[in-house]
């Protein structure tokens, strides 16, 4: 099973890329639970460094993003919202992702597509899209202080072989910067 690069938002995160049942075939990722969350003892907090993670898709990539959630200090919901796309959101839960288990509650019959959704206190969320729309979209925790913790990324999604599928090109009365 081919593993493929992960982002990090909020505590952490996992992106699969080209997904079963929804949209086509899966690539497993591992999640990336934050050491704390896995009962290692660590002498001191974990500081978020400064930056967005970049995440460069093809046109028409299908993605799953699992999104964790877990608190040391006082945890509350976090609503995450994608600007460009909409999304599914296949499963939830309390407590640390089960790569192994979590799956198989997956919603992939009728799950709700929004393009906002909130991580449950303490807790996780599975959503999917299909990368289809180019351009460079933010995702991002609405709490805006939450930014400066990490809780954002960016997806590049790249243009499409058919002009339907490009982003359009300036219009020419445009000022320059």
């Amino acid at each position: 099973m081919k593993l493929v690069p992960m982002i990090k938002i909020c505590n952490s995160v996992s992106v699969s890329q080209n997904i079963t049942n929804l949209f086509g075939s899966i690539i497993a990722a591992k999640l990336l639970i934050d050491r704390q969350n896995r009962g290692i003892a660590e002498p001191e907090l974990e500081v978020p460094r400064l930056g967005t993670e970049v995440k460069v898709l093809k046109y028409i990539t299908s993605m799953e993003v699992v999104m964790q959630g877990t608190n040391l200090l006082a945890a509350i919901d976090h609503l995450m919202h994608l600007h460009g796309h909409s999304f599914y959101v296949v499963c939830y839960g309390f407590g640390n992702f089960d790569e192994k288990k979590d799956p198989l509650a997956y919603n992939l019959e009728d799950p709700p597509l929004r393009n906002t959704a909130a991580i449950p206190r303490n807790g996780w969320i599975a959503i999917r899209f299909r990368a289809n729309n180019p351009g460079v979209w933010f995702m991002h925790c609405h709490l805006e202080h939450h930014l400066t913790w990490g809780m954002d990324t960016v997806f590049i999604i790249e243009n499409g072989e058919r002009p339907d599928e490009r982003i359009l090109p300036p219009p020419p009365d445009m000022p320059q910067c």
